[in-house]
């Protein structure tokens, strides 16, 4: 991995790590082995606080932020690796709102525009939508992309409920969480309002379909699903959708491969979970729909549920930062 690394002065580094050796403006320091130690495996180095620069070792940054701390090993060695000039709060939030944006305009939107599409060949109605499963992996989709988009500068959470889990998992600063939060937020409820506006531009447009919109009781998909049901659902699949992403992002994965992982489990669990509750399992996915039903569509039931899919979510995510760092010691 430390193949290819220059040095300040244009030497190429092979066989150990120079003090000095920079690139992109991050500099490699050699350590000792007795030095910053790890708490729970005294004879590495710990990641240093700072750094938000996991993708120069390969390691996918989704779900990683300044805070992480981990060891990291080369040859027989460890490293320490710090980013002189790490991303600030304000570029790490606006690319959560960008990435949150893009999951409920693409994910919804798949719902909204492509899931149910009738042509006409001579006199017979052709139905070319999506379905569930294409709305399924619209959602996995831009999640994936993003990660790939933005993961290196905020971890790509995209979800409050992510963030929530990653800062139980001591992956995540919980002096960030709220900014985080409101970014996610922002950028979910923008994301369903260009929706809107895109949608309503055609003649045939309506609420009928509650705008991709969460729901229980008589606004599941079918009216078939009670209250228990949609919260023990989407407690469940919260849990599995970090558990994923705290295990595609360990230092022990293959690296570069969390985004696909996760995207992949996002489009599993909307597989198992559309008929359900429309499916959140990310209370900034559900907010901005509900929003947009209540202003434009005057149906506030969506409003008057979306607890539901804050609460849920967040169970689920609070339940995977506590089993996960357990399942995983390595000791």
């Amino acid at each position: 991995m430390a193949r290819g690394v220059r040095s300040s002065s244009g030497k190429k580094v092979r066989g150990k790590l120079l003090n000095g050796a920079k690139e992109d403006g991050v500099t490699l320091l050699s350590g000792a082995l007795s030095s910053t130690t790890c708490d729970r495996q005294p004879e590495k180095m710990r990641y240093d606080p700072s750094c938000t620069c996991s993708r120069f070792l390969g390691i996918q940054a989704i779900g990683m932020s300044e805070s992480d701390s981990f060891p990291i090993a080369w040859a027989n060695r460890t490293v320490l690796l710090f980013k002189e000039n790490a991303m600030n709060l304000g570029k790490r939030c606006a690319a959560e709102a960008l990435g949150t944006f893009w999951l409920v305009f693409g994910g919804c939107g798949s719902a909204v525009l492509a899931a149910k599409f009738v042509a006409m060949e001579n006199a017979t109605p052709l139905n070319l939508g999506i379905g569930f499963v294409g709305v399924s992996l619209a959602f996995g989709l831009t999640v994936l992309t993003m990660a790939y988009a933005i993961g290196h500068i905020s971890g790509c959470h995209l979800n409050p409920a992510v963030s929530v889990g990653l800062m139980i998992a001591k992956r995540f600063p919980s002096k960030d969480l709220v900014p985080y939060i409101i970014a996610q937020v922002i950028g979910g409820t923008l994301g369903a309002f260009v929706l809107y506006f895109i949608a309503s531009g055609n003649s045939d447009f309506s609420f009928a379909g509650r705008f991709a919109a969460n729901g229980y009781d008589e606004f599941s998909p079918g009216g078939k699903y009670n209250m228990v049901s949609a919260f023990l659902a989407e407690v469940v699949l919260t849990f599995f959708f970090l558990m994923i992403i705290l295990g595609a992002t360990d230092k022990r994965a293959p690296a570069g491969f969390a985004p696909i992982a996760i995207g992949l489990g996002l489009t599993l669990i909307h597989l198992i979970g559309i008929p359900v509750t429309n499916l959140s399992v990310n209370p900034a996915r559900s907010t901005g729909p509900a929003l947009v039903l209540g202003i434009f569509g005057g149906d506030m039931s969506a409003v008057g549920q979306v607890w539901l899919f804050w609460a849920a979510p967040i169970l689920g995510a609070f339940l995977a930062g506590v089993a996960y760092p357990q399942i995983a010691e390595d000791k």
